[in-house]
C-alpha cells in the first residue's frame, strides 16, 4: 500500500518580489522598483504537500485561513489541483500572507501569520490523522495557538507506532527558539529538517557539525539545509555514524524561497519509497537546487522534471568545508 501523508501546519499567500539588489543604503521614503513579482499559494507546510502531491503521493492537510479573498483563492486552488484537505475557514480572522524578497543567494520575509497562528488542537480530528502513515509538522513558531498542546499532539500521533513524523520548525521571528521545548519535541520526531540558522540557534552551536551531533541525540535522522553550501545530515543508525555533506547542483539562483520546502519533500518522498538514506538526501538536494532556479513557490512539472534535472546537471565544484563528491 502506498504511504499517505498529512500536514499539520501553515498555509498562506506568498508574494515574491524580484529585482531588489541591495537594501543597505535605502533611505526612508525611497521608492524601489522591482523587475517581476509572483503570487502563489504557499507557506512552508503547504509547499511541502503541494510537491508531494505532484509526485503522486496521496496527501491531506490541516491549516486555517480566513473567509477573505485570499482564503477563497486557497480553497479554489485546492479544488483545482484535487488536493484532499481539512482546511478550516474562520470568518473572524484573515488569511496569512508572506512577502518574500530574494537578494542574491538569500532572502528575507515580511510575514503576517493570519490563520496560521489560530490553528489549535481542537481543530484536529485525531481519528482521521491516525489513519495516515506519515505526518509532517511545519512552522512551529508561527502556530502559536498549537504550541501549548504540541507534546499532547505528538503523544497522540505516536499512539500509532506505525506512523512516522517529520518536523520543520521554520524561523522563529522572536528569535527565542524555545530550545528546551524543541528538544522535548524531538524525542517524538523521526526526521528533523531545519536550516542552518535554525539548527545553530536551537542548539546554541557555533558550527553545523556540532549542532547536528546534538540534535541527533534526540532525533534519529537530522537533515540540515545549508543554502548555497548544500546539505548536511546524519542518520544515527549506530554511534559511529558521521555527518554527511552534500554539494548542491550547479544552477543560476533566481529565488531561494521554497528551496527548503522542496528539500523536505524530496527527502520524505525518498524515505516513504524506501530509498537509501544517501539517495533520499540526493533527491532532496536535487529538489532544492532545481527550485532555486525558479521564481516563487513550487514550480516543478512533476517528479520526472527533478530526475531529468539531476541526470543532466552537475554539482557545484570546489567549495570550502567538507563535502562528498
Amino acid at each position: 500500500m502506498d504511504k499517505r501523508v498529512i500536514l499539520i501546519g501553515d498555509i498562506n499567500i506568498d508574494l515574491a518580489l524580484k529585482g531588489v539588489k541591495d537594501l543597505s543604503n535605502i533611505k526612508m521614503g525611497a521608492e524601489l522598483e522591482i523587475s517581476e513579482y509572483n503570487l502563489n499559494i504557499g507557506g512552508s507546510g503547504f509547499n511541502f504537500i503541494k510537491i508531494l502531491s505532484s509526485f503522486g503521493v496521496k496527501v491531506d492537510l490541516y491549516g486555517k485561513v480566513g473567509a477573505d479573498i485570499f482564503g477563497q483563492s486557497v480553497k479554489k486552488y485546492l479544488r483545482k489541483e484535487k488536493i484532499n484537505n481539512s482546511l478550516i475557514t474562520d470568518p473572524e480572522i484573515k488569511t496569512g500572507i508572506a512577502t518574500i524578497v530574494p537578494i542574491k543567494n538569500n532572502r528575507f520575509f515580511l510575514t503576517y501569520n493570519g490563520g496560521n497562528e489560530h490553528l489549535n488542537i481542537n481543530d484536529l480530528d485525531f481519528k482521521k490523522i491516525l489513519q495516515f502513515q506519515h505526518v509532517h509538522l511545519s512552522s512551529y513558531y508561527l502556530l502559536k495557538s498549537l504550541q501549548p498542546d504540541y507534546l499532547t499532539l505528538l503523544k497522540t500521533i505516536k499512539s500509532n507506532r506505525n506512523i512516522t513524523i517529520s518536523f520543520d520548525t521554520g524561523f522563529d521571528p522572536s528569535e527565542n527558539w524555545q530550545s528546551k521545548k524543541i528538544f522535548k519535541i524531538l524525542r517524538y520526531i523521526d526526521i528533523f529538517l531545519p536550516n542552518e540558522i535554525e539548527a545553530l540557534s536551537i542548539t546554541k552551536s557555533k558550527n553545523i557539525e556540532n549542532a547536528i551531533n546534538i540534535l541527533s541525540e534526540y532525533c534519529p535522522i537530522v537533515v540540515v539545509k545549508l543554502g548555497s553550501k548544500g546539505l548536511a545530515a546524519k542518520y544515527k543508525r549506530n554511534i559511529k555514524d558521521e555527518v554527511v555533506y552534500l554539494k548542491p547542483y550547479d544552477v543560476e539562483v533566481v529565488d531561494t524561497a521554497c528551496c527548503g520546502d522542496s528539500c523536505n519533500a524530496g527527502f520524505i518522498y525518498g524515505f516513504l519509497k524506501d530509498y537509501s538514506f544517501e539517495n533520499s538526501l540526493d533527491l532532496a538536494n536535487g529538489c532544492g537546487s532545481l527550485q532555486a532556479s525558479k521564481l516563487g513557490s513550487y514550480k516543478f512539472s512533476g517528479f520526472e522534471e527533478v530526475i531529468n534535472f539531476m541526470k543532466f546537471t552537475q554539482k557545484v565544484k570546489s567549495q570550502k568545508g567538507k563535502f562528498n563528491e
